[in-house]
């Protein structure tokens, strides 16, 4: 009897442990731009990659590939989605994401903290068809969102008021054309310029606080491997540029 039950865990052992093989996962980028490609070789550096066979776990990189997976058995480890509550990411059952820029709010944490600067207020321009996205993840004491309608130096008497500018991105706000009018405008009148998006840091962004891709794969290879308590994960981040 007692070797019919040791003969029983040991193939259970097996069973478990095999479900728990690395090589159950497969990595895919749907963006192929640099970042994505640097965290890909991260993720295969740590994790072997089964090629898209018998996947265990997907780990997917950018939206196009997460929005076109349905939901199956397969685990679903994404990241590289602006904005992942859009999709109803965070409703779906076993997608897990980690966000690809900080929130605002923890973003407007860290500005302060790093620059020692007075904590006021924040002006926040969006278009207005973009409002609405803009409300679900600006929050916080320390924000005021102004709307613009095509350009955001239409708003420059209500962005006067504020000696500090957050970029959210928008996308219309994103626009080359825009985005140069708002930074030389800003620069001219001597405001301060944050953000979470570290590809706009080049263009005299003065507070950048962006994702960390070493600590993105890290946390996307812990995800696969273990399950996670939340839907989402924060952006693991770190301040990339501080130029007063």
């Amino acid at each position: 009897m007692g070797r019919i039950r040791i003969f029983f865990l040991t193939i259970g052992f097996v069973l478990i442990s095999s479900l728990a093989r690395p090589q159950d996962v497969c990595i895919f980028d749907s963006y192929g731009i640099d970042a994505t490609k640097e965290v890909l070789k991260l993720l295969k550096e740590r994790l072997k990659d089964s090629n898209g066979k018998n996947c265990r776990v997907k780990i997917i990189l950018g939206t196009p590939g997460v929005i076109k997976e349905r939901a199956g058995l397969s685990k679903v480890v994404y990241s590289f989605v602006m904005f992942p509550e859009l999709f109803g990411l965070d409703k779906r059952k076993n997608f897990y994401g980690v966000r690809i820029f900080p929130l605002p709010e923890k973003t407007a944490k860290e500005f302060f903290k790093t620059t020692k600067l007075p904590r006021k207020k924040i002006a926040v321009p969006v278009s207005r068809e973009n409002l609405q996205i803009a409300k679900l993840y600006v929050k916080g004491r320390y924000f005021k969102i102004i709307t613009f309608k095509k350009d955001p130096l239409e708003v420059k008497k209500e962005l006067q008021k504020y000696d500090y500018i957050y970029i959210f991105p928008d996308r219309k706000l994103l626009k080359l054309t825009n985005l140069l009018k708002l930074i030389g405008w800003a620069k001219e009148n001597k405001k301060i310029l944050l953000t979470g998006l570290p590809d706009i840091a080049k263009f005299g962004v003065n507070f950048v606080y962006g994702v960390d891709l070493k600590l993105l794969a890290y946390k996307l290879a812990s995800i696969a491997e273990n399950e996670p308590e939340e839907k989402i994960l924060p952006c693991p981040a770190k301040v990339q540029k501080w130029v007063h």
